[in-house]
């Protein structure tokens, strides 16, 4: 009986460990290579159709997995004022591109913004990584819309990547 609950025991506990860990989120330096390949690309992007006000990175966090990257990138105007929120996926080898952005200018549909924000959650857990760490305030802000409390941005997301196994 003893070795039985032992055997169990140690079964048990090797389930437990074989869970994959959260990739670790970071605050790059501003000297990376990561972080100045963002910078980079923002500096270059035209965000003309959002009619977006010059910014400054406020708040950078990244992740790495093995297959890919993921960026988490907070904008403030001079004012210290949100301007945006913006989520970048590099695939290895590949290059930063946004897959989900949230902007100053207000939506209405609290439907369209409670699925913007859900779906990026998902998508951040779907590859292995802390949505609380990387995503800073997003799953207070969606419990606060599902509550009623709606004030969303100008959303955008890339639903090809989104939408990938993602379920439910």
């Amino acid at each position: 009986m003893m070795i039985k609950k032992m055997a169990l025991m140690i079964a048990a506990g090797s389930f437990l460990s074989a869970a994959a860990p959260a990739h670790r989120v970071f605050i790059p330096l501003k000297s990376s290579a990561d972080y100045k390949s963002i910078a980079v690309l923002h500096k270059n992007s035209a965000r003309a159709d959002l009619n977006i006000e010059p910014y400054s990175l406020a708040l950078v966090k990244i992740a790495h997995t093995p297959k890919l990257s993921l960026a988490f990138l907070d904008a403030r105007g001079s004012d210290g004022r949100f301007v945006f929120q913006q989520v970048m996926v590099r695939p290895r080898g590949g290059a930063w591109r946004s897959i989900w952005a949230d902007a100053t200018n207000g939506s209405n549909d609290c439907a369209a913004g409670i699925a913007h924000y859900d779906r990026i959650i998902r998508y951040v857990r779907h590859q292995g990584i802390s949505a609380q760490k990387l995503l800073p305030g997003f799953q207070t802000r969606l419990n606060k819309a599902r509550k009623g409390d709606c004030d969303f941005g100008d959303f955008e997301s890339d639903d090809a990547i989104l939408g990938v196994g993602l379920h439910g």
